[in-house]
């Protein structure tokens, strides 16, 4: 759906600017983004307006600002909720109208129930009934584009403006398909052999048409004067009655009028959205020959999983596609992402250099239990692909604060919302990430801090600006796969050191630094550093804490972050989202052994270094007189790894803000 105002729009709206007021109708991202497009276009700011659904789904509106005497515009696209979408529409243009406005009229590019505009047996002309309730509400104008049916203006007892995409579709054919002169404009039906004539005639283009899709059967429309043909019946019934009877029709082979071998089909028409027919035309189109297939519609509704269908079919392109330059497409990567790119990308956003640090030397200082923030992700994130993300989904968000608002109501807390995660993202997640990064650059290359820190920002920024989150999806999946394989190298060789589980049990117990201070037991390893589980007493972390508590802050960050929500609201479906949820819970089995365990080694290996105690001892070690834990894994690595393969599964970068030591 495009999301530029055309000329004949921005001329329609043209009145005088002091007396317009634009409405967004949703909030949802391609109506905010449309009504923000045009509001742009003619130079007006966007009207003061909140919709939002209360605890038991009703809609409320609320009008924010006068609209006595004006002229009011209000912006609609349809959502996937689409009788929700109606509710908004009807409510507002009702609130405008008892308001007092001049006008009201409504912007809908995709006219909903347009394709339920002929009677059907024992139904309704629903399209009819939907004009009949927005002229009742009090709508004054309508603008529409591509109607399915030219004949759902005569609905209408009002003025009726329905825009034609064709100048804009003709346009993309002229600029973006090569060799455009080499193609056949295709109707994939009858029905839609009218549209394809048009396009084909401006183009001065070949026509074919796909005829032998199964077609209603006649009896199945009725007009309101005829009735189904009436026919004896041999049926044991009174000779003198007569009844309908329905004949079934039989369907012809699908046969195509037109010449397609060697040539480029652009299939053409009015709605995408349950594409079965348009892959059974692609399909009937490469046996006739077309090397190569473009859809082309001016409403790409794409329920269910038509892009995952489009995309395993014989189609080449579609015009309705994800593009970076829409919000969905920048902000969720089209929401057409896969299932193990986005377990990886779930994994890596919280493996950064700075857990990789951390867990290490949390390991070598206290032993196996910090393992336990890693665990916790294994269930909570089955918890949200089963329970947050349909609920996410289904309100149709991009970002957590958003949520909030729907939820809620009130701009203020989206608001709010928004600021605290900012801070707290850079404080708690960025910051450590960074310094970790640095860390262990300078560990392992010797550069300054500052410098390290400003490298990993720009990099960082490039490929996340450029690409979005795409970009930054398929960079984690990358990064995900050269870590686990640099980490299972480090620990496979820091086990043949050690000798073992067991052995490293014994070890860590005597890792003790040559110099210690005197009266202090700070410099022995906890005795209970091989327990996951520990006293809720005298434990540094209880296992009350580590069952109960650790549960609810991973829910929080599992659940309700928007770095981590983000990556599963990417997904092109439920049930990718779910498979990515799954894979990432394994993958979070992974730091027990590559990060915790080779941290412990680390001290037993390097005590005088990792376990130091003395100030001077640490600030000689590490640069720093508090202690040297955190140096573990980067120890490890420059000590055990070959040449080249240092820095291998720790280049992660602080703009997928890796997790802290936190409620992973």
């Amino acid at each position: 759906m495009f999301c530029v105002a055309p000329p004949e729009l921005e001329a329609t709206m043209n009145v005088t600017k002091g007396g317009l007021v634009l409405f967004s109708a949703n909030s949802n991202s391609s109506c905010m983004e449309l009504s923000k497009k045009i509001a742009e276009r003619l130079g007006v700011e966007m009207g003061k307006v909140q919709v939002y659904q209360e605890p038991d789904r009703e809609t409320r509106v609320q009008i924010q600002e006068s609209v006595r005497g004006k002229d009011v515009f209000i912006i609609q696209t349809v959502s996937k909720d689409v009788n929700t979408t109606i509710m908004e529409l009807l409510i507002m243009v009702y609130a405008c109208k008892t308001s007092c406005a001049k006008s009201v009229t409504g912007v809908i590019p995709y006219f909903p129930y347009s394709k339920q505009c002929k009677m059907r047996k024992r139904g309704s002309i629903v399209s009819k009934l939907l004009a009949s309730m927005m002229c009742k509400a009090g709508l004054t104008h309508l603008i529409t584009m591509d109607l399915h049916q030219k004949e759902i203006q005569g609905f209408f007892n009002i003025p009726v403006d329905n825009l034609r995409a064709s100048p804009f579709l003709l346009q993309y054919i002229q600029e973006e398909i090569p060799d455009y002169r080499n193609a056949v404009i295709v109707a994939k039906s009858p029905a839609s052999a009218k549209r394809a004539q048009s396009f084909a005639e401006r183009l001065r283009l070949g026509i074919a048409v796909i005829h032998g899709e199964a077609q209603d059967a006649e009896s199945d429309l009725v007009d309101g004067r005829h009735s189904p043909p009436m026919v004896r019946s041999a049926a044991a019934i009174h000779p003198s009655l007569e009844i309908p009877m329905l004949i079934p029709k039989e369907k012809p082979p699908i046969t195509v009028v037109g010449d397609v071998g060697g040539r480029i089909a652009i299939i053409v028409d009015d709605i995408i959205d349950d594409v079965d027919s348009f892959l059974a035309a692609a399909e009937t189109l490469k046996e006739r020959g077309a090397y190569k297939i473009f859809v082309m519609a001016t409403h790409g509704l794409l329920s269910s999983d038509a892009p995952r269908l489009i995309e395993e079919s014989a189609i080449d392109e579609s015009s309705c596609r994800a593009s970076r330059n829409t919000v969905s497409g920048y902000f969720l990567a089209g929401r057409d992402m896969m299932w193990w790119p986005i377990g990886a990308s779930l994994f890596a956003s919280s493996e950064g250099s700075g857990l990789f640090v951390g867990l290490a030397g949390s390991g070598a200082a206290g032993g196996l239990a910090v393992a336990g923030f890693e665990w916790h992700a294994t269930y909570v994130l089955l918890a949200l692909a089963w329970v947050f993300v349909p609920i996410y989904i289904s309100s149709e968000i991009v970002t957590m604060p958003e949520y909030i608002q729907k939820r809620y109501g009130g701009q203020r807390i989206r608001m709010y919302l928004s600021v605290l995660s900012l801070l707290l993202s850079i404080f708690t997640k960025i910051s450590i990430d960074l310094y970790a990064g640095a860390l262990f650059v300078h560990i392992c290359l010797g550069w300054n801090f500052y410098l390290s820190t400003c490298l990993m920002l720009v990099i960082t920024a490039l490929y996340t600006i450029a690409g979005g989150l795409a970009a930054v999806i398929y960079t984690d999946a990358l990064q995900t796969l050269i870590m686990v394989v640099g980490a299972v190298i480090l620990t496979v060789k820091a086990f043949q050191q050690i000798g073992g589980y067991e052995q490293l049990a014994a070890a860590y117990a005597q890792a003790i630094p040559s110099k210690t201070i005197s009266n202090t037991t700070c410099h022995l390893p906890r005795a209970d550093a091989m327990h996951m589980f520990r006293d809720p007493a005298t434990g540094d972390l209880p296992w009350t804490g580590m069952t109960f508590g650790l549960t609810i802050m991973a829910t929080w960050y599992w659940c309700t972050d928007q770095v981590i929500v983000q990556r599963s609201l990417s997904a092109r479906d439920l049930n990718h989202a779910k498979g990515g949820s799954i894979l990432a819970s394994y993958l979070k089995m992974l730091p027990m052994g590559l990060m915790v365990m080779p941290g412990m080694i680390s001290r037993v290996l390097f005590p005088d270094d990792v376990g130091c105690v003395v100030p001077s001892e640490c600030l000689r070690a590490c640069g720093a007189e508090i202690g040297c834990s955190n140096i573990a894994y980067p120890k490890l690595v420059m000590e055990l790894m070959p040449t080249g393969e240092a820095l291998a599964g720790l280049g992660r970068d602080p703009g997928d803000h890796g997790a802290t030591l936190g409620p992973e």
